[in-house]
């Protein structure tokens, strides 16, 4: 759904804009819940499938966040996720 907040425009682009924020807001529930056991990654102690996913995505998502002035990855609101 982030792809969506590059290439939509105005309602489409807005909806992919609060897809987006519920997704990312999943995964870092996701990381806290790791991270309360003790475990700095989603599969546990050690790195997984998930983490090197998600960190393939970081600087694509920030490129589109810039280029569309929007905010997709908040510090304020997924401090897990951004840590």
């Amino acid at each position: 759904s982030f792809w969506g907040v590059l290439v939509g425009q105005g309602e489409k682009q807005q909806k992919a804009v609060e897809e987006s924020l519920a997704n990312f807001l999943l995964l870092d529930d996701a990381l806290r819940a790791s991270s309360c056991s003790g475990n700095a990654y989603f599969g546990g102690v050690e790195i997984g499938f998930a983490d090197i996913a998600l960190g393939g995505l970081l600087v694509p998502i920030k490129a589109i966040q810039k280029v569309t002035n929007t905010v997709l990855v908040d510090p304020q609101k997924m401090p897990h996720l951004c840590a």
